[in-house]
Protein backbone atom coordinates (compact mmCIF):
# COMPACT_ATOMS: atom_id res chain seq x y z
CA UNK A 1 0.00 0.00 0.00
CA UNK A 2 2.80 2.31 0.76
CA UNK A 3 4.44 1.42 -2.15
CA UNK A 4 1.42 2.66 -4.43
CA UNK A 5 0.57 5.53 -2.36
CA UNK A 6 4.44 6.54 -2.82
CA UNK A 7 4.09 5.91 -6.76
CA UNK A 8 0.96 7.96 -7.26
CA UNK A 9 2.78 10.72 -5.33
CA UNK A 10 5.72 10.90 -7.85
CA UNK A 11 3.53 10.68 -10.93
CA UNK A 12 1.18 13.71 -9.57
CA UNK A 13 3.91 15.70 -8.34
CA UNK A 14 6.24 14.94 -12.05
CA UNK A 15 2.97 15.98 -13.69
CA UNK A 16 2.30 19.18 -11.79
CA UNK A 17 5.75 20.13 -12.76
CA UNK A 18 5.71 19.89 -16.30
CA UNK A 19 2.28 21.90 -16.06
CA UNK A 20 4.35 24.78 -14.21
CA UNK A 21 6.27 27.01 -17.56
CA UNK A 22 7.23 30.51 -16.61
CA UNK A 23 5.56 33.23 -18.39
CA UNK A 24 6.90 35.61 -21.24
CA UNK A 25 6.92 38.19 -18.83
CA UNK A 26 9.16 36.16 -15.82
CA UNK A 27 11.69 35.04 -18.55
CA UNK A 28 12.03 38.85 -19.52
CA UNK A 29 12.58 40.10 -15.85
CA UNK A 30 15.05 36.69 -15.61
CA UNK A 31 17.55 37.86 -18.18
CA UNK A 32 17.34 41.41 -17.26
CA UNK A 33 18.03 40.58 -13.97
CA UNK A 34 21.42 38.15 -14.83
CA UNK A 35 22.51 39.77 -18.02
CA UNK A 36 21.52 43.35 -17.99
CA UNK A 37 20.98 44.67 -14.32
CA UNK A 38 24.15 42.18 -12.86
CA UNK A 39 26.31 44.97 -15.16
CA UNK A 40 24.83 48.39 -14.08
CA UNK A 41 26.57 48.86 -10.80
CA UNK A 42 24.83 48.65 -7.10
CA UNK A 43 21.51 50.83 -7.53
CA UNK A 44 18.69 49.69 -5.57
CA UNK A 45 15.60 48.37 -7.40
CA UNK A 46 12.16 47.42 -5.76
CA UNK A 47 9.62 45.47 -7.62
CA UNK A 48 6.12 44.46 -6.04
CA UNK A 49 6.25 41.30 -8.50
CA UNK A 50 2.98 42.42 -10.21
CA UNK A 51 2.24 42.59 -13.99
CA UNK A 52 0.89 45.64 -15.49
CA UNK A 53 -2.84 45.10 -15.58
CA UNK A 54 -4.75 44.25 -19.23
CA UNK A 55 -7.21 47.32 -19.59
CA UNK A 56 -8.83 48.73 -22.29
CA UNK A 57 -5.68 50.43 -23.93
CA UNK A 58 -3.80 47.14 -24.33
CA UNK A 59 -3.82 48.07 -28.35
CA UNK A 60 -2.16 51.42 -27.94
CA UNK A 61 -0.04 50.04 -24.94
CA UNK A 62 1.05 47.07 -27.72
CA UNK A 63 1.53 49.74 -30.27
CA UNK A 64 3.88 51.81 -28.69
CA UNK A 65 5.99 49.04 -27.31
CA UNK A 66 7.02 47.59 -30.73
CA UNK A 67 7.47 51.31 -31.96
CA UNK A 68 9.67 51.59 -28.93
CA UNK A 69 11.59 48.50 -29.60
CA UNK A 70 11.61 49.11 -33.15
CA UNK A 71 12.83 52.82 -33.09
CA UNK A 72 15.34 52.09 -30.46
CA UNK A 73 17.00 49.72 -32.91
CA UNK A 74 16.80 51.63 -35.39
CA UNK A 75 18.15 54.38 -33.00
CA UNK A 76 22.10 54.28 -32.87
CA UNK A 77 21.84 56.17 -29.13
CA UNK A 78 19.81 52.95 -28.01
CA UNK A 79 21.36 50.31 -25.76
CA UNK A 80 22.49 47.01 -27.17
CA UNK A 81 21.33 48.28 -30.99
CA UNK A 82 24.62 46.92 -32.98
CA UNK A 83 23.25 43.20 -32.36
CA UNK A 84 20.37 43.84 -34.88
CA UNK A 85 20.40 47.14 -36.11
CA UNK A 86 17.40 48.30 -38.46
CA UNK A 87 17.74 50.26 -41.55
CA UNK A 88 15.29 53.05 -41.96
CA UNK A 89 13.10 50.77 -45.08
CA UNK A 90 12.66 47.87 -42.57
CA UNK A 91 11.99 50.44 -39.89
CA UNK A 92 9.21 51.95 -41.68
CA UNK A 93 8.02 48.80 -43.16
CA UNK A 94 7.83 47.56 -38.95
CA UNK A 95 6.06 50.62 -38.17
CA UNK A 96 3.58 50.87 -41.15
CA UNK A 97 2.72 46.88 -39.76
CA UNK A 98 1.99 47.97 -36.46
CA UNK A 99 -0.84 50.40 -37.79
CA UNK A 100 -2.80 47.88 -38.89
CA UNK A 101 -2.20 44.94 -36.77
CA UNK A 102 -4.78 43.96 -34.07
CA UNK A 103 -3.15 42.70 -30.87
CA UNK A 104 -5.15 40.50 -28.89
CA UNK A 105 -3.84 39.72 -25.05
CA UNK A 106 -3.08 36.83 -23.59
CA UNK A 107 -1.37 37.20 -20.87
CA UNK A 108 -2.32 34.58 -17.99
CA UNK A 109 -0.47 35.64 -15.03
CA UNK A 110 -0.72 38.76 -12.63
CA UNK A 111 2.54 37.93 -10.77
CA UNK A 112 5.87 36.83 -11.57
CA UNK A 113 8.72 35.63 -9.28
CA UNK A 114 11.64 38.25 -8.24
CA UNK A 115 15.00 37.17 -9.12
CA UNK A 116 17.76 38.46 -6.93
CA UNK A 117 19.35 40.94 -7.02
CA UNK A 118 15.87 42.98 -7.27
CA UNK A 119 14.58 43.67 -3.95
CA UNK A 120 10.67 42.37 -3.39
CA UNK A 121 8.76 44.87 -1.82
CA UNK A 122 4.77 44.35 -1.41
CA UNK A 123 4.11 48.25 -1.95
CA UNK A 124 6.40 50.34 -4.05
CA UNK A 125 7.23 53.76 -2.82
CA UNK A 126 6.95 56.85 -5.02
CA UNK A 127 7.87 60.08 -3.96
CA UNK A 128 7.73 63.80 -4.86
CA UNK A 129 10.69 64.85 -7.39
CA UNK A 130 13.09 67.56 -6.09
CA UNK A 131 15.48 67.56 -8.70
CA UNK A 132 19.35 69.13 -8.57
CA UNK A 133 22.39 68.62 -9.47
CA UNK A 134 23.69 69.39 -5.47
CA UNK A 135 21.21 67.17 -3.87
CA UNK A 136 21.71 64.56 -6.65
CA UNK A 137 25.53 64.33 -5.96
CA UNK A 138 25.19 64.30 -2.07
CA UNK A 139 22.16 62.04 -1.91
CA UNK A 140 23.84 59.74 -4.47
CA UNK A 141 27.38 60.08 -2.29
CA UNK A 142 25.71 58.88 0.89
CA UNK A 143 23.19 55.98 -0.78
CA UNK A 144 22.66 54.13 -3.78
CA UNK A 145 19.75 55.43 -5.63
CA UNK A 146 16.48 53.98 -5.68
CA UNK A 147 14.39 52.52 -8.47
CA UNK A 148 11.25 50.97 -8.80
CA UNK A 149 10.32 48.54 -11.54
CA UNK A 150 7.30 47.74 -13.44
CA UNK A 151 6.66 45.42 -16.20
CA UNK A 152 4.03 45.73 -19.14
CA UNK A 153 2.16 42.35 -20.25
CA UNK A 154 4.00 40.65 -22.83
CA UNK A 155 2.84 41.65 -26.79
CA UNK A 156 2.81 39.17 -29.65
CA UNK A 157 4.02 40.55 -32.93
CA UNK A 158 5.11 38.90 -36.22
CA UNK A 159 5.78 35.45 -34.16
CA UNK A 160 7.56 36.94 -31.79
CA UNK A 161 6.64 38.34 -27.83
CA UNK A 162 7.84 41.50 -26.34
CA UNK A 163 8.00 42.72 -22.87
CA UNK A 164 8.67 46.21 -21.73
CA UNK A 165 10.56 46.31 -18.15
CA UNK A 166 10.43 50.01 -17.26
CA UNK A 167 12.66 51.20 -14.81
CA UNK A 168 11.68 54.46 -13.01
CA UNK A 169 14.09 56.50 -10.50
CA UNK A 170 10.92 56.64 -7.16
CA UNK A 171 10.90 60.38 -7.56
CA UNK A 172 10.80 59.88 -11.61
CA UNK A 173 13.67 62.17 -11.94
CA UNK A 174 14.99 59.26 -14.91
CA UNK A 175 14.63 56.24 -15.86
CA UNK A 176 15.21 53.06 -18.56
CA UNK A 177 12.91 51.34 -20.69
CA UNK A 178 14.49 47.71 -21.32
CA UNK A 179 12.49 45.68 -24.30
CA UNK A 180 13.36 42.25 -24.73
CA UNK A 181 12.10 40.31 -27.73
CA UNK A 182 11.49 36.47 -27.13
CA UNK A 183 10.97 33.36 -29.69
CA UNK A 184 7.60 31.55 -28.77
CA UNK A 185 9.92 28.72 -26.90
CA UNK A 186 10.77 31.87 -24.32
CA UNK A 187 14.56 31.81 -25.67
CA UNK A 188 15.44 35.45 -25.65
CA UNK A 189 17.09 36.79 -29.24
CA UNK A 190 17.46 40.12 -28.97
CA UNK A 191 16.82 43.53 -26.44
CA UNK A 192 17.16 47.27 -26.59
CA UNK A 193 17.02 50.25 -23.98
CA UNK A 194 16.25 53.43 -24.02
CA UNK A 195 16.90 56.20 -21.41
CA UNK A 196 14.41 59.48 -20.31
CA UNK A 197 14.81 62.07 -18.22
CA UNK A 198 12.68 64.62 -16.65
Amino acid sequence: MNKLLFLFLIFFSSINSFGQSLSYEEVALKFYAENILSKNGDDNIFYDGKIIPIDSNYQQMAEELINYFYGCKYDPRGENNESISLNKEEFEDALNMVKNYNFKPFTTNNEVKVPEPIIMKKKLKWKKYIGGIRIYRLWRSERPIKFNLSIQPVVHFKNYYFVCILIDKNDFEYGNWFFIKLTKEQNVVDWCSVSWIQ
